[in-house]
């Protein structure tokens, strides 16, 4: 455990082990979580993970129809608005 001005630092809040909240202020993140999330597939959308940027570890996850017979498809930017820290994507 790290001290700050001589006095131990404490687990203010924990979140399933992911995510520790310290009385200095200091948060530190997990990479994984410890716990599997279930992905519940049925077989209409094909999808998978890419990643886009190793230096961030910035990920892409790209979905396609799977009865699509048309080489071109439109495509959608999603971006998140925030507040993802934990558990699955999906």
């Amino acid at each position: 455990m790290s001290t700050t001005l001589g006095s131990k630092t404490t687990v203010v809040e924990e979140c399933r082990g992911v995510l520790h909240v310290y009385s200095d202020g200091s948060v530190v993140r997990s990479s994984r979580p410890s716990f599997n999330v279930p992905i519940n597939d049925d077989g209409t959308v094909l999808w998978k993970d890419v990643l886009f940027d190793p230096t961030h570890h910035l990920q892409l996850r790209l979905y396609k129809s799977a009865d699509s017979i048309s080489p071109r498809l439109p495509v959608i930017y999603f971006f998140h608005g925030g507040g993802f820290y934990i558990g699955s994507h999906t």
